[in-house]
């Protein structure tokens, strides 16, 4: 058997859930050699999912596999494989969590289950939902669903954090997106969302596609390079021009382009799982350009910024204070 069979072979046991550990590592040591890999892969999950239509039974297997789901896996700034043997069930949930502690939550309510999936500050997470369609989500985000989901909707909601989206287009069917401000409804699309409860906007920037911004009193469509700004305090959404920095986190970076310091310390908080207090409005206002790969320590960071800034920060623990200099 060539490489490929053998790679071809293993992605099948993925997708039905009876892979080992070891064939697991050769399936993702093998997807991360090229972007070409990867689009291969994408390609057997999609012919997988069409010849494994879901069926009542199925996703009842795939119920009972999720409630008994709550597994835990953390590896300080490094790729983790989570791997488990699940019974075959055509609307798999397939799994992997990059440096990330993720939990499974199954709650009931009105005879619907939601399953919800969060990630820890300072880590991230991707998903891959029932319909194929794939999720990112960065630190302290919380995503949930409905056991409903492709079967009577393809709806999702990102309950806290930020979510950048993949969605597989099915038909004419739709996928809706909900969050505090408003709704994102695509069919097949590429997008990213920031909304965190602690940041004044929610964002939507659309790389690929067509998506259709709703609130209950405005509705827009977005093109490629545009994205659309809640302000949680006016209630107003506006659009405007997409910022190529926005979904960098995805890829590991962090690229930020006259940001104020105010608005780069909640971000660094979420990344590295600190607090971070400014002394004053003049601090927190000033504006930097900002350029991470994600290998950099949050001293690395620091000192980086005391040397572009005029700017002091003494750090205690998990504790950390900027003021003037």
């Amino acid at each position: 058997m060539n490489t490929i069979d053998y790679i071809y072979a293993v992605a099948i046991k993925f997708f039905d859930g009876t892979i080992t550990y070891n064939e697991e590592k050769d399936l993702f040591d093998w997807i991360n050699l090229d972007t070409d890999n990867r689009a291969k892969f994408d390609q057997w999950e999609e012919e997988w999912i069409a010849a494994n239509k879901t069926t009542d039974e199925t996703r009842q297997a795939w119920n009972e596999v999720l409630e008994g789901i709550q597994e835990h896996e953390e590896n300080q700034r490094k790729r983790v494989y989570i791997w488990k043997y699940l019974r075959a069930a055509a609307a798999i949930l397939v799994l992997m969590v990059l440096s990330a502690t993720a939990t499974w939550i199954v709650s009931n309510h009105q005879e619907v289950d939601y399953y919800t999936f969060s990630t820890e500050m300072g880590s991230k997470s991707r998903m891959t939902l029932p319909d194929g369609s794939e999720v990112w989500l960065n630190a302290g985000s919380v995503l949930r669903y409905s056991s409903d989901f492709n079967r009577k909707n393809r709806s999702v909601e990102l309950l806290e954090g930020e979510g950048y989206f993949h969605v597989k287009k099915q038909g004419d069917e739709e996928f809706t997106v909900k969050t505090q401000g408003y709704d994102i409804v695509v069919k097949g699309t590429k997008f990213n969302i920031s909304a965190y409860k602690s940041d004044n906007l929610i964002t939507t920037a659309l790389i690929q596609g067509k998506v259709e911004i709703k609130n209950p009193t405005e509705q827009m469509d977005l093109i490629p390079g545009e994205m659309v700004s809640f302000d949680r305090t006016t209630g107003r959404l506006t659009k405007g021009a997409y910022r190529s920095d926005m979904h960098a986190w995805v890829d590991n970076k962090m690229e930020y382009e006259s940001i104020r310091l105010d608005d780069l310390a909640r971000v660094l908080s979420r990344q590295y799982a600190v607090n971070i207090s400014i002394a004053s409005q003049s601090v927190r206002d000033t504006r930097i350009t900002v350029s991470l790969r994600n290998k950099e320590t949050i001293d690395d960071v620091t000192a980086a910024l005391e040397r572009i800034a005029p700017i002091k920060i003494k750090r205690n623990g998990k504790e950390l204070y900027i003021h003037a200099r």
